[in-house]
């Protein structure tokens, strides 16, 4: 029993020895690294001290705002440097260069739990293997580098809309309060390698559709919580939008198409087609632009600086259309009473044609008798009209066609210029 025991015994370290031959020399670095009674659930901080993160964002590329779900897509590198005094690091430090260790060992080693709050979707990303580097720098410090493809909400302001400027916050967060891990950004006051790092950095410039993009910022926030006090780091992305593409999509078609129905002011007011067709269809083209242009954005319950262009550019085109409707109706009105007093004209000089015995008796009035006379001239007056307006004489509403002509140009030149000056102040003090 004693010999089979041996045996046994002599099988199992053989195994073990096989094993550890086999090892990788980045495996037995882990192993290395680790001592024998390493907790990895417990934070490497002694009692009444936190451990400082000391973190920092390398921005690959970060995709164009998608405005109606209000989020972008941001492609980086988090990474994360701390102390763990409890780790076998004496080998490495006073390197010229950070040792790279095997990936895996990242998995036996206490890491700071991180959790992005402003993220819809977050995923490590897989492409090019491996997506996560595991370090440790000459002064003994731990760094642990992951890339990530994040789907991070962006709470958009449209109030100036097209000529707004937006903030995206992209927030880092720990699990952990402050009394045991700390999160600070690499490029802070109290981190050893502000001179060396900096906090945020952008490694290729993005190029965006509808936004220049500019250098972000960062910054901390601490909030406190029944379970004590958490800090946040915050980068914050800045874009101004362009307006290449809100004029000439908006803006142009926008003020054409009021100068167009501009254009009926100068036709007759007997041409109802050719008015009505150009103040509908003006007022139609400026509806589906407003339908348009929302689509593209989320719906708020607010004004927009587009909508309060193209309300005003509405509101000229629809009072065209008013306007010819009052020219139009008073014409008719007096059309109307130019054919009734000619026809009552007509009736009365039927009823009025003398006879012949009159003919001989009002031939020659006696001069003499100015009695006779007065009486008369009384009788030639009786039955006298009011004359209704003449052709020659101009009716008031076609004098406001007149005027209209010129007004109604002028109050949208007064609009245009009081609008662009307002916005584009706001727009260059923001941008």
């Amino acid at each position: 029993m004693r010999k089979e025991f041996k045996v046994f015994l002599f099988m199992v370290f053989f195994c073990l020895s096989e094993i550890c031959d086999s090892l990788l020399p980045e495996q037995k670095v882990c192993t290395d690294l680790l001592p024998l009674d390493y907790a990895i659930h417990k934070p490497p901080a002694k009692e009444g001290k936190s451990t400082k993160v000391f973190t920092w964002v390398q921005v690959l590329d970060f995709g164009d705002i998608n405005q109606a779900n209000m989020d972008f897509l941001l492609h980086t590198f988090v990474i994360i440097v701390w102390n763990d005094t409890r780790l076998q690091v004496e080998q490495y430090r006073g390197t010229k260069m950070p040792t790279t260790l095997y990936p895996k060992c990242r998995e036996h080693v206490w890491m700071p739990q991180l959790f992005f709050e402003t993220t819809k979707d977050a995923k490590s990303d897989q492409t090019h293997l491996p997506s996560t580097e595991f370090k440790i720098l000459p002064d003994g410090a731990v760094y642990v580098s992951t890339k990530f493809i994040l789907r991070a909400m962006c709470e958009l302001n449209l109030v100036y809309y097209p000529f707004d400027s937006q903030t995206c916050v992209f927030k880092i967060s720990l699990m952990s309060p402050n009394a045991l891990n700390e999160l600070k950004w690499i490029g802070s006051e109290e981190s050893p390698y502000k001179n060396s790092r900096i906090s945020v950095q952008v490694l290729k410039q993005p190029h965006l559709l509808l936004f220049y993009f500019k250098e972000p910022t960062a910054h901390s926030v601490t909030e406190e919580f029944a379970e004590g006090n958490y800090t946040s780091l915050m980068v914050n992305f800045r874009m101004t939008r362009r307006l290449t593409g809100s004029v000439m999509n908006v803006f142009i078609p926008s003020t054409m198409i009021v100068v167009m129905s501009f254009v009926g002011f100068w036709l007759s007011v007997e041409h109802v087609p050719a008015r009505v067709a150009l103040s509908v269809t003006s007022l139609l083209t400026l509806c589906t632009q407003v339908h348009q242009y929302r689509t593209e954005l989320p719906p708020v319950n607010y004004v927009k600086a587009m909508d309060i262009w193209l309300f005003v550019c509405i509101f000229f085109v629809f009072s065209t259309l008013v306007e010819f409707a009052v020219s139009y109706n008073d014409q008719h009105k007096l059309y109307v009473n130019v054919q009734a007093f000619q026809s009552s004209k007509e009736n009365e000089a039927k009823k009025r044609k003398p006879s012949s015995v009159f003919k001989s008796s009002w031939a020659a009035p006696p001069e003499d008798n100015g009695i006779k006379s007065r009486s008369s001239s009384k009788l030639t007056m009786t039955g006298t009209h009011k004359p209704p307006p003449t052709k020659d004489k101009k009716p008031i509403m076609t004098k406001i066609d007149e005027i209209c002509r010129y007004l109604y140009p002028a109050l949208f030149v007064t609009f245009v210029i009081i609008y662009w000056s307002y916005y584009l102040r706001i727009y260059h003090k923001y941008g």
